[in-house]
């Protein structure tokens, strides 16, 4: 019985491992609050202020995320001492999917050079790191959002198109909101305040699906006041409304 006890408690201080590492940015600024996540998105911890962490034993791939930061992806093979770099999440904006990804791998190849300069810089307590990055292309989510949203676009053209002057529309209002709310993006929903309103022109200017439309009903709504670009909203008014950024409710597909 107690070889066996022996035995059991061998493969148990074999296996188990105290992981203690740190994490910064590419700008070798110490991140704390990031989130570190196992492959099921478990969190598993938050690095302190300093940007350390500990963790006791630690799966072998770890998931790093936080507020205007890469998600990052981590092979801890062998790595007891895991420093890390986060890129931060950076908007390219007017390129084309397969770019933005090869900027991405740029900077994300050139962690190499910034672990050096956190070594010699006293940061880091390793010349190398241990652990492996993962890079995972962006292009085919962003692909399949792109292509989502060309197909409500086109349905928001055809809604346009289909719209006449004289038609019913009703338009979702969130309380005060200087804006109506409901957008192009999202599917039907129930409001609690819907103002009805009559076409009364409509046009393309500036790129946009531009509706106007005269209020001739605000009953259907709990909200004693409403305001649209700064302006209190009554009945007679007539208000300029840009479908390509949102979409209106019409009698047809209203419930």
């Amino acid at each position: 019985h107690l070889l066996l006890i022996i035995s059991v408690f061998s493969t148990f201080t074999s296996t188990s491992q105290n992981l203690s590492g740190k994490v910064i940015d590419e700008y070798l600024e110490e991140l704390p609050g990031i989130n570190i996540y196992d492959r099921d998105t478990v969190l598993l911890t938050t690095t302190a202020f300093d940007g350390t962490f500990e963790l006791m034993n630690p799966p072998s791939n770890l998931l790093l995320g936080f507020v205007g930061m890469e998600w990052l992806n981590i092979s801890l093979t062998n790595c007891t001492n895991p420093e890390i770099i986060m890129l931060v999440d950076v908007l390219y904006h007017y390129k084309s999917h397969r770019k933005i990804d090869r900027l991405r791998k740029k900077r994300f190849d050139n962690r190499i050079k910034i672990h050096e300069q956190a070594y010699e810089q006293g940061i880091f307590h390793n010349e190398t790191t241990c652990i492996d990055y993962v890079f995972i292309l962006n292009k085919p989510e962003l692909d399949e959002i792109r292509t989502w949203m060309n197909k409500k676009k086109l349905e928001i053209r055809k809604d346009f198109e289909q719209l006449n002057i004289g038609d019913t529309v009703y338009i979702p209002y969130s309380g005060t909101s200087t804006n109506s709310v409901h957008s192009g993006y999202s599917n039907y929903v129930d409001y609690e305040c819907q103002v009805e309103g009559i076409v009364t022109k409509k046009n393309k200017k500036k790129r946009g699906f531009n509706i106007y439309y005269r209020v001739i009903d605000m009953d259907d709504c709990i909200y004693e006041t409403l305001t649209h670009n700064d302006k209190v909203v009554e009945v007679g008014d007539t208000i300029l409304y840009n479908m390509r950024h949102f979409r209106l409710i019409t009698a047809s597909n209203r419930r």
